[in-house]
């Protein structure tokens, strides 16, 4: 099969990543789609709020999605991949928390983010080779959202404005959604997720994932980090 774009993302394992693949309808790890979880409570259908991040199904980004530049291959990526699980240690941050930021119902991590931003900022360099340049048009659609002159220094730099010092690191639960929706989705989920969120939040590994013809990413390959 031939990928559009790659990914360098952490992806849960387990019954957090068994959620994550019902409430957005898509399961990354068979590359199918899932049945979704009758609730009630929520202030619009789960379809309509979870539209926008299905595709990438339940994740956090570490470095965004990108094109191959010219002259790799995916193979010199899986190589370089794998290179870097077995050369980057583990990272710890705090218990995972609801936030509504940027519009949009997150799960994000408490303090301490050392480790974590470190990880995320080893990705964005060590795959930048990897990553072809921006086109205008992409350049044109990230800057729809009036990003700061930082963030679009960051833009030109490494092809997106949410890196180093603007990262972020967040799971992404749905698309836009106003504050008062962003409480009763909270509401109606916290306990099913409370469960599954440990204290202190760990990423053991990382996946590599594609981005089909068709829109929808999967995992390529899963990779232990080091203890």
């Amino acid at each position: 099969m031939s990928y559009s774009r790659y990914a360098i993302y952490f992806m849960p394992e387990g019954a957090f990543a068994e959620f994550g693949a019902h409430w957005l309808g898509w399961n990354p790890q068979t590359g199918t789609e899932t049945k979704g979880i009758a609730l009630e409570g929520l202030p619009r259908p789960r379809e309509i709020l979870t539209k926008s991040p299905k595709k990438y199904g339940l994740h956090a980004t570490l470095k965004a999605p990108f094109r191959l530049a010219q002259g790799e291959t995916e193979a010199g990526l899986m190589s370089a991949f794998n290179g870097f699980c077995m050369t980057h240690k583990t990272a710890c941050a705090g218990q995972l928390q609801f936030s509504n930021m940027g519009g949009f119902l997150s799960l994000r991590p408490s303090s301490p983010l050392k480790e974590l931003n470190q990880l995320a900022a080893d990705c964005v360099t060590a795959f930048e080779r990897f990553r072809r340049p921006a086109t205008p048009e992409d350049l044109t659609r990230r800057r729809k959202v009036n990003l700061t002159a930082a963030q679009d220094h960051l833009l030109l730099k490494w092809g997106y404005p949410y890196v180093m010092d603007e990262f972020r690191f967040h799971i992404t639960l749905t698309g836009r959604v106003n504050g008062s929706e962003a409480e009763q989705i909270t509401t109606t989920l916290e306990a099913m997720i409370k469960p599954l969120l440990t204290n202190p939040f760990t990423i053991n590994d990382l996946v590599l994932a594609a981005e089909r013809q068709d829109g929808r990413f999967c995992i390529l390959k899963r990779a232990k980090l080091l203890h």
